[in-house]
């Protein structure tokens, strides 16, 4: 009986050798390719799905630099508009100049700055205009457009974020120049004009031609 059954396993495994054989030699059927294939892609995009979870789990800063401030604790509640730090790059200091819409026509990147701090008093340092940004801030009514000026020679300096700054840009130069105040200078349909003391107690107008001007005082190229 034993052997009856060896014989009998036999063919029956004999029998499934040869269906396995026959579906080898027929290959693949398509939907089965077309099954696995969607099995491949669902664990493919569940896998990168972990993945991304898994790096965004970990907040990687842009750039080395000094931690000036955390603004959340553990267990604090965030939206992605919440602020959890703020991340300073102390090695390349520069100085944030709001400028009024009025003077921002005659600031260009390259023009020569000279900066000086009322935490340090004395003291003056170098800079240029890096650029100039095409979007203003409205403020109190008030357009100002933030330049980013360089700060140079100030490695040494006690300088800390958000001290207040005076910035001098230079827009045009002019040697020896005839200035007035600005005040005094008048215009009408003709032009412009200052009144000039004519000796005997009364004063004249007369007509000029200005270059340039600090705010103060205008110069005046002709006429005078």
């Amino acid at each position: 009986l034993q052997a009856e059954d060896r014989v009998t396993q036999a063919e029956l495994d004999l029998a499934r050798a040869r269906e396995r054989l026959a579906a080898v030699s027929a290959g693949p059927d398509p939907q089965d390719i077309l099954l696995a294939q969607a099995r491949y892609d669902a664990a493919l995009a569940t896998l990168q799905d972990a993945q991304e979870a898994l790096d965004n789990a970990t907040l990687r800063a842009p750039f080395d630099g000094t931690v000036l401030s955390v603004s959340a604790e553990a267990g604090d509640l965030l939206t992605p508009s919440t602020t959890v730090l703020t991340l300073a790059d102390l090695t390349s200091r520069r100085v944030l100049v709001a400028v009024d819409e009025t003077d921002i026509s005659q600031v260009a990147a390259g023009q020569a700055a000279t900066i000086t701090f009322d935490a340090l008093p004395g003291q003056r340092f170098s800079g240029r205009v890096l650029e100039v940004p095409l979007e203003g801030t409205l403020s109190s009514s008030v357009v100002t457009y933030p330049v980013p000026v360089s700060l140079e020679g100030a490695e040494n300096a006690a300088l800390l974020p958000g001290m207040t700054a005076n910035v001098t840009i230079t827009t045009g130069r002019s040697e020896d120049a005839l200035l007035v105040p600005i005040l005094a200078l008048e215009q009408d349909d003709q032009g412009y004009y200052v009144l000039v003391d004519d000796g005997a107690g009364g004063s004249t107008a007369a007509r000029v031609q200005i270059g340039l001007d600090n705010g103060q005082y205008v110069e005046v190229t002709r006429g005078l």
